[in-house]
């Protein structure tokens, strides 16, 4: 039972984390996850060990702690209900990463049952994007670009606007940038589970997406599995792929450097790097209310139709905004605590992964890449109590 469990509390942590349907029920979610996770202590008879619990203690009062200074050293208006919620949040997902290293459980493997479902998702949505794209209706629409659903259970983007323009698999996610996140993943999980089947199926969804940081992630996992392979059959196969992917991955990236998402993408950079410079020490605060005010103020430059594109919304570069938000001494720290997490092997992949992943997405700190922070405090928070890092 804990077992089922616990991969129903990993759908959830996704779903709400880039899920186009699920998002509008974050806050009630996040609820039933607390008492999920408390139901998985309940029903084990474990005893909790000292080492873990008392640096989960320590990084949940350390990251409260630097969320209450960012809100009072703020010179904008925070609301305090977001302080909370994030706080809530950290505090979840830190007991649940406490339960599965308590219990000496992998959740690679979880996730990769997980990641499965939406895989599989993923995949019948372009099934049916291809044979019954007239049942989809606009779900969105935002700047040029349409966003088309299938009652709310399958999505697409058309990347230009126009019905008979290129379309892009999004799954179950907001955009198809968040759906490679995840096959990404998978992907690594697969390659590193050798699970081959499902590393192609992986890789050719990922294709569906079209997006650029999506191939160049792909092809990064790929190369270090190249590199990592002594078996001859192995290596054939996985320098065809990338060899086979390489023009493709080239011709997405030449495209995408014209086009009016990476205009948008440079200028979120821009906005947060001058913003940042201006506020170094304790930054503007976690999602402040008078952002946009700022951006007036702090006008990066650039095609006008970008800033004007970029008027009522936040930043989608969550690395800088991290900067932005916490200052640069904060953001260093969050950084480095990602980078030593323990949920997965291969530290620097899985850190190219994170960053590159939130450069263009605002996700670092969603619930599913809060997992990465939690873990990482609490890895180093042992290092210094216990030396056995």
């Amino acid at each position: 039972m804990n077992s089922f469990l616990r991969k129903i509390i990993l759908f959830l942590i996704i779903a709400v984390s880039g899920g186009a349907t699920f998002n509008y029920l974050a806050n009630q979610i996040n609820i039933f996850l607390l008492f999920l996770v408390l139901f998985l202590y309940f029903t084990s008879s474990k005893v909790i060990l000292k080492d873990y619990f008392t640096a989960t203690l320590i990084s949940v009062l350390s990251f409260s702690s630097i969320l209450v200074l960012n809100f009072f050293l703020s010179d904008f208006y925070i609301n305090p209900l977001d302080t909370i919620k994030i706080s809530v949040r950290f505090f979840i997902l830190s007991l649940l990463i406490l339960y599965y290293k308590n219990n000496n459980i992998s959740i690679e493997k979880d996730l990769f049952v997980v990641l499965i479902i939406f895989l599989f998702h993923a995949i019948l949505n372009y099934i049916l994007i291809t044979f019954f794209k007239g049942y989809f209706t606009v779900f969105n629409i935002v700047g040029t670009r349409r966003v088309y659903s299938f009652y709310r259970i399958f999505y697409y983007l058309s990347a230009y606007g126009e019905e008979d323009s290129t379309i892009r698999n999004q799954g179950f996610f907001w955009e198809p940038g968040v759906l490679q996140i995840y096959l990404n993943f998978l992907l690594f999980i697969s390659i590193k589970l050798k699970k081959y089947l499902i590393a192609i199926l992986s890789i050719l969804t990922i294709i569906t997406t079209f997006s650029t940081a999506g191939f160049i992630i792909m092809f990064v996992i790929l190369a270090n599995s190249l590199l990592s392979r002594k078996s001859v059959l192995n290596i054939i196969i996985i320098s065809t792929l990338m060899l086979s992917l390489f023009p493709l991955i080239k011709n997405n990236i030449l495209e995408k450097t014209v086009s009016s998402s990476s205009h948008l993408r440079k200028y979120d950079f821009e906005q947060a790097w001058i913003i940042t410079k201006n506020f170094p020490l304790k930054g503007i605060g976690y999602l402040t209310k008078d952002y946009n005010k700022l951006k007036l103020n702090y006008y990066a430059g650039g095609n006008d139709s970008d800033y004007q594109a970029t008027i009522n919304r936040g930043n989608t570069n969550s690395v800088m905004y991290a900067f932005m938000s916490f200052g640069i001494i904060i953001g260093l720290l969050f950084f480095i605590f990602i980078f030593f997490q323990d949920l997965f092997d291969n530290k620097f992949i899985i850190f190219f992964i994170v960053v590159l992943a939130n450069f263009s997405e605002p996700l670092l700190f969603s619930n599913f890449f809060l997992l990465f922070l939690s873990s990482g405090m609490i890895n180093v928070n042992r290092l210094f109590l216990y030396k056995n890092l």
